[in-house]
């Protein structure tokens, strides 16, 4: 008698329980029955649903014991405490670099590929991630380029300088100078956002990466 005696039709995967096969069975469908009772977030897991709901709340009852940092959750508090550790088991195959999580591993292994999917379409430079995108938008050569730049080819103008803008990404990203939005950042990452919600959001998607790497559970609305 087999040990997995319930199959998914679907893929063949075996499960020991029908109710195990149930849960699978939401895998291959698009069927997200769990809301979130903050936000509009759909999941597919009430388990997906639990973790989500934490980036809602400002309680943070997990406390590191070394520097007494406090986290929201106890998946939060281990990733954090790889910061009081020297271990770097995750190693670049392409150099002799070696990384505390995977997460950082992977935004280092942009450095040796040659794609470049990020356009300054001001200076039609390409760039290879969006923080090398944001950085140029801040250099003296692509303020010097959008001033010499002809007024025709810049309609979109910010309102508070003189500046003006190829297209509107551009214009939001130079707006932040003025109204110092990205107040908000990714402990993990170090990327900004415009809200504490969404700041929370992200860092918990982070989490989960590193956490659960074969269950990205934020992109299970």
């Amino acid at each position: 008698m087999t040990k997995k005696p319930h199959i998914c039709s679907l893929c063949g995967k075996g499960f020991k329980a029908s109710t195990e096969l149930t849960f699978h069975y939401r895998s291959h469908s698009d069927e997200r029955p769990y809301k979130c009772t903050y936000c509009e977030k759909r999941f597919k897991t009430l388990y997906g649903k639990q973790k989500h709901v934490v980036i809602h709340s400002d309680k943070k009852p997990f406390q590191c014991s070394l520097c007494q940092k406090s986290c929201q959750s106890s998946q939060q508090l281990r990733v954090h405490q790889s910061v009081h550790s020297d271990e770097r088991p995750f190693n670049c195959t392409l150099c002799a670099k070696s990384f505390k999580s995977k997460f950082e591993l992977k935004k280092h292994q942009v450095v040796h590929s040659d794609d470049r999917p990020f356009e300054c379409s001001s200076c039609e430079i390409w760039f290879k991630s969006s923080e090398q995108l944001k950085k140029h938008f801040k250099t003296g050569s692509h303020l010097k380029r959008l001033e010499t730049m002809p007024t025709d080819k810049k309609p979109f103008k910010c309102s508070q300088c003189e500046l003006a803008f190829k297209t509107t990404s551009e214009l939001d990203e130079h707006g932040k100078v003025h109204t110092r939005e990205r107040l908000f950042d990714c402990w993990l990452c170090g990327q900004m956002f415009i809200s504490e919600e969404l700041s929370r959001q992200h860092t918990q998607s982070c989490i989960n990466k590193l956490v659960h790497p074969r269950m990205d559970i934020t992109n299970m609305p």
